[in-house]
């Protein structure tokens, strides 16, 4: 009879059934899931029994509704057991959970760990293996799943005492977990007993006990001696606090050491405090001598002001790779806060002046995980010197290293690093005390006496230094380009609406920032861009906005600032330097803003009219200001008769309502239209190149929208196939843009030197396959036209494609596509999926240094030979 069935009785005999299991269970098949306290155990499941009869017959708990498809309980997979554990975790305690940042690794993802770990390397398979943060045991029984199919083969099923001993084996050899959770513990022995019956035919526990006795016991448990484990496998400690010698043993490990670490740590804390770092930072002590580390880690390690830590780990131990995830943060580990990298490195010093670590961005692809892998395009990847991440060390940067490397290209880097070399404008705006030209800072932060009421250590409230009338700007209004007085409202009604303190403020900053001339700045990013605007009368702000606010006679120089921060240019170097921004919150703190590059006129690499152009776009900003200002509101609607229509008194607040959306709409369009008069002047006091505008115009128009979807069927450009997207100038020009870029940019490399030769394009792609085709041809003189469409034939379209696929490379969850780039004579061709990403003017100028380089290696090794 089934249990659930037998549990339809009286509560006492449901739990002395109930518990009579558990007791047969343990003695008969040892283990660690039934040695706990029972009558504890069932004071705490008596109140939960209905719940319990309802889910093991397969119906809907809360409603008590039956189901016609019951879940079989004969299949229990590992991931459903780390579920049920996160939520027990959670609901016995959610404010623990989430103060160590413990949360389980879904499946697809703790399945790339191994793979990155095993990195496809033929000893891996013998390798010892330790997870100092097991939870319920996912990684664990990953990788005796996969080190047991190889060890069983050539073994018979009906042997069942030599595939027993090689199970076994593995548990005493082959796998160690630690967890500081004693549930997590047992859970971790569960999910391993359930892998390791799984390779035995039959699969039941009765048969084990026929022919091998009682299942071993695996939970190591050193605050109950009473109890010892047969083989630890799993182990309850916090693994920051172990002995070297913690795991030595004479059978298993003598030296206690391990040839990989590998795992998903807690994920709490800021900076220095971050626990994953101490993880870190204590692997090496449980490795061999050249063994592999590797973990899942949060992005916030690369990004978040940890350039001391970085110097120092990268220094003693070699970082091999970086799988960096954050396009994928919303797709693969929703349960997380922060986007997610993968770290493999080797308990080894490294060679700083000679060793590059791999830098592996894969950017969202829907047809890869349809197919259950990650798809790694050959752009995704690229070789960073540590030289390079060490020095950027010595100067607090290696954040603008790891994140120019997610999105940008190597013409990209080369642009950054000229933007980089101007003066920042934190050299002309600091704090008050700096005595700096300008000042800079945030906004003041409310007093809320309810929360200083529950808190004890709230700040104590300071007096508000401002009147009751003076003008507040929330920071969710959508202000344009010039602040209007219109968008503000008094402070005390905004103090009100927030139920926050009238009288005082918790933190109240220096009353210059609110007095003009100022630029506010949003921390958030709206539309893909940074909300930056002229202010020119006095104006509240929390602490949400920032301020940089100057003297009267900086008056256009400030308008000009707000001006380009809105730019395309602006959003260009910020969203390939700052921390956040397309790979966790889109966001930019104050610091991160004035390492913005803003050199002044008379500086010698921008443009000899610089001053000029600072006086135009001030004429525009202040153009805009006046035309909105001064235009007049709707005016008021016409007095309307009696009636008794309930919703007649709604009427004149809809048709207000209205008014303000179309004021604001075309006030919006104005904004955008002017904005567009004011990039090119923006480009022109920087003396960008025309190649460079093209770098910056993808980035914002592309790239950005395309970074970090928030759900499968988000609008992503990238993805789109070249033909179909709406993204200008692709989608009028076709193939033809990238076409067009590649052969324009070799002719104009080669029109100064002694060649009559030239090259134009001919691009097309295939449907069926997928595929896209860019072919140069080599012709005397200029060709009458760069570029043309022209189909591939279904024929060598499925050729390429299966040539495709056999130079690819899958490696468990990674697919590491390979572009086609082939000599036929005069021709040279390049193969790829056709997708926006893979055909943008970006690509065609990388493309074009890439041959260009080629051939003048083929010339260099032809002159030697």
């Amino acid at each position: 009879m089934c249990l659930w069935i037998r549990l339809r009785v009286d509560n006492d005999a449901r739990i002395d059934y109930l518990y009579g299991i558990f007791e047969g269970l343990r003695e008969r098949f040892n283990g660690n899931m039934f040695d706990r306290d029972p009558d504890a155990e069932k004071q705490r499941i008596r109140p939960y029994f209905r719940e319990l009869l309802l889910f093991l017959g397969g119906h809907e708990v809360e409603s008590g509704q039956m189901s016609l498809w019951p879940y079989d309980f004969k299949m229990i997979p590992v991931e459903t057991i780390s579920a049920i554990y996160q939520d027990f975790l959670a609901a016995e305690d959610k404010e623990g959970q989430r103060n160590t940042g413990a949360f389980y690794t879904p499946r697809f993802l703790a399945e790339m760990v191994v793979d990155v770990a095993m990195d496809g390397k033929p000893d891996a398979w013998d390798w010892s293996f330790l997870d100092p943060a097991c939870g319920s045991g996912i990684f664990l029984v990953l990788l005796f799943n996969r080190i047991a199919s190889r060890r069983l083969v050539g073994i018979d099923d009906a042997d069942y005492s030599a595939r027993e001993k090689a199970l076994r084996d593995i548990l005493t050899y082959r796998i160690r977990g630690v967890d500081v959770t004693e549930t997590a513990c047992r859970i971790a022995c569960f999910s391993l007993y359930l892998a390791y019956l799984d390779f035995l035919i039959p699969l039941d526990i009765e048969r084990h006990t026929e022919k091998i006795g009682t299942l071993p016991r695996l939970f190591h448990d050193p605050d109950n001696p009473e109890q010892p484990a047969d083989i630890p496998v799993i182990r309850k400690a916090d693994f920051l606090a172990l002995g070297e010698d913690a795991f030595k043993d004479k059978k298993g490990f003598p030296d206690g050491k391990f040839h990989c670490v590998i795992g998903n740590p807690p994920w709490e804390g800021r900076g220095s405090k971050q626990i994953a770092q101490k993880f870190m930072q204590e692997t090496p002590r449980f490795l061999e001598k050249g063994g592999a580390g590797c973990l899942l880690l949060p992005t916030k390690i690369l990004h978040n002001k940890t350039d001391a830590f970085q110097a120092d780990w990268l220094g003693r131990v070699t970082l091999e790779k970086v799988l960096q995830l954050a396009d994928y943060r919303k797709q693969l580990f929703q349960g997380a806060k922060t986007p997610a990298f993968i770290a493999r490195f080797m308990n080894a010093a490294p060679d700083p002046n000679r060793h590059r670590v791999e830098f592996i961005a894969p950017k969202f692809n829907r047809d890869g995980l349809r197919r259950g892998v990650i798809t790694i395009n050959p752009a995704a990847r690229a070789w960073i010197p540590l030289a390079n991440i060490l020095t950027a060390a010595q100067s607090k940067t290696t954040s603008v290293v790891w994140k120019q490397h997610l999105w940008g290209t190597r013409r990209d880097r080369k642009l950054l690093d000229l933007l980089r070399f101007f003066p920042p404008l934190s050299e002309l705006a600091g704090e008050e005390k700096d005595g700096k030209r300008w000042i800079k800072g945030q906004g003041f932060q409310p007093y809320y006496p309810e929360k200083a009421r529950r808190n004890p250590r709230y700040p104590k409230p300071k007096p508000i230094p401002y009147n009751p009338d003076d003008r507040f700007i929330d920071a969710n209004k959508d202000f344009k380009i010039i602040l209007l007085q219109e968008e503000c409202e008094p402070v005390v009604d905004h103090l009100a609406k927030i139920n926050a303190s009238k009288k005082y403020l918790r933190m109240s900053p220096s009353l210059k920032l609110f007095k003009p001339p100022l630029v506010l700045v949003k921390q958030g990013i709206n539309d893909e861009f940074i909300k930056a605007a002229y202010c020119d009368f006095p104006v509240l702000f929390q602490d949400s906005l920032q301020s940089i606010a100057g003297p009267e006679e900086d008056t256009e120089l400030l308008m000009f600032l707000a001006a380009y921060l809105r730019s395309g240019l602006a959003q260009y170097f910020m969203f390939h330097t700052v921390a956040n921004w397309g790979v966790e919150r889109d966001k930019v703190h104050l610091h991160e803003l004035l390492q913005i590059p803003f050199p002044l006129p008379g500086h010698e690499f921008i443009a000899s009219d610089a001053a000029e152009i600072i006086h135009e776009v001030a004429e525009k900003v202040r153009g805009f200001g006046d035309k909105w200002q001064a235009a007049p509101h709707d005016p008021e609607p016409e007095p309307k008769q009696m009636s008794l229509s309930l919703f007649e008194g709604d009427v004149g607040n809809i048709d207000e309502g209205k008014k303000s959306k179309n004021r604001q709409a075309m006030r919006k369009e104005d904004s955008e239209a002017l904005q567009q008069e004011i990039d090119p002047l923006i480009y022109r006091y920087f003396g960008l190149t025309d190649q460079e505008k093209i770098l910056v115009e993808d980035t914002v128009h592309v790239f950005i929208p395309s970074a970090t979807p928030g759900t499968w069927r988000a609008s992503i450009p990238t993805l789109d196939p070249v033909g179909e997207t709406r993204v200008a100038p692709y989608d009028k020009g076709g193939f033809c843009v990238y076409g067009d870029t590649l052969a324009g940019t070799l002719n104009s490399w080669v029109r100064d030197g002694s060649s009559r030769y030239r090259v134009r394009a001919e691009v097309g792609a295939d449907k069926e396959s997928g595929l896209a085709m860019a072919s140069l041809h080599l012709v005397e003189g200029d060709p009458s036209k760069l570029c043309q469409e022209k189909s591939i034939s279904a024929a060598l379209a499925e050729a390429l494609k299966s040539y495709r696929e056999t130079v690819s490379r899958e490696a468990g969850t990674l697919l590491y596509k390979r572009d086609i780039f082939f000599f036929q004579g005069d021709c040279i061709h390049i193969v790829r999926s056709n997708l926006l990403i893979n055909w943008t003017r970006t690509m065609a100028l990388n493309d074009a240094a890439q041959i260009y380089g080629e051939i003048l290696i083929g010339k260099r090794k032809g002159n030697a030979g």
